[in-house]
């Protein structure tokens, strides 16, 4: 495996029928509609933030990119409970999960780590750009270019990764587990591939579930037996209850251009986010979704909910918005 490093260390300041309704009523249903209001957050940064991750009501990491800068071309942003502080990186960012970072530089698909104070220097993982990543207890999983599924069991050690075979050469996005070895893997052309018995070291193979030709950017479940994929070009909400032996698809509304993320606290409450025009989609269950007016109608890429119920989605030029629980 090949392995460089970029010396750099900065401190961070701080089948089924399914229904989306709109708010013009052209759909109904009983479904009550989720309390709070959305509010948009001044991040700072006019950079593209495309992942976001909630680990606390003050702890919040967002990541993106700096078109046009050549010299900084990454952001990390941290919230605090109070500030959004921001850290200019050395490598275009794309996924966020936890303690690890992940995207591109010079075509070489990169990491960073975060160590409770602050982000480690780039580590060089494999060619290409990754995308996603996804942090499982023990151990990290990423994707990227060409099928490129890694993984390490020891989250932050430069050196540790290894190459896994996805037996897919379509980009991969996103990553999620419903355990730390029951992990799917989604992206390019309707691709899903699957794992239940993932990890280092193991001879299962990664079995194909694909479901038509979108691109597949986002994946969460609230159970091994309840699991959501979105997408876009042509938009989607992939639904399976069995593990991805078949999945079920949403009728969407015009506005749902292209979906980018979803993230949820239970079966009961999941939202996705994406080019919907100042929409956010919620469904408390049972494939019924609903509409929730946002303060911006510009693209979000990545939503996140903090254990306290906090919720931030994260997009073009710097947006951040946020849902109170």
């Amino acid at each position: 495996m090949r392995f460089a490093s970029l010396v750099f260390i900065v401190a961070c300041h701080g089948t089924d029928s399914n229904v989306l309704t709109g708010p013009d009523g052209s759909s109904t249903s009983d479904t009550p509609p989720a309390t709070g209001a959305w509010t948009e957050v001044t991040s700072g940064t006019y950079a593209d933030l495309y992942s976001v991750w909630a680990g606390a009501a003050n702890h919040v990491v967002a990541v993106g990119v700096n078109p046009g800068d050549d010299v900084w071309p990454g952001m990390i942003l941290l919230f605090d409970g109070t500030t959004w502080g921001q850290t200019p990186y050395a490598i275009n960012l794309y996924g966020v999960f936890n303690r690890t970072a992940v995207g591109e530089l010079g075509n070489e698909g990169s990491a960073t780590y975060w160590n409770g104070s602050t982000w480690s220097s780039r580590f060089v993982l494999a060619p290409g750009t990754l995308h996603g990543t996804w942090e499982a207890s023990p151990g990290t999983y990423a994707t990227g270019d060409n099928g490129r599924l890694l993984y390490t069991s020891e989250t932050g050690i430069p050196g540790s990764w290894g190459t896994l075979t996805s037996n897919t050469s379509e980009v991969l996005y996103a990553v999620w587990g419903a355990t730390s070895s029951d992990v799917y893997a989604v992206g390019a052309q309707g691709t899903i591939v699957h794992n239940p018995n993932a990890g280092p070291g193991v001879t299962g193979p990664w079995n194909n579930q694909s479901f038509g030709l979108s691109t597949l950017r986002g994946i969460w479940g609230s159970s091994p037996d309840d699991i959501y994929v979105v997408g876009e070009a042509p938009a989607v909400i992939l639904h399976t209850r069995d593990r991805g032996a078949t999945w079920t698809q949403a009728t969407l509304p015009a506005s749902a251009i292209g979906l980018n993320a979803i993230t949820g606290t239970s079966a009961n409450d999941i939202y996705v986010v994406g080019a919907t025009g100042g929409l956010a989609f919620h469904s408390t269950g049972n494939d019924v979704w609903t509409t929730e007016q946002l303060p911006t109608t510009k693209d979000l890429f990545g939503i996140a909910i903090a254990p306290s119920g906090d919720i931030y989605a994260v997009g073009r030029g710097g947006t951040i918005v946020h849902k109170a629980p």
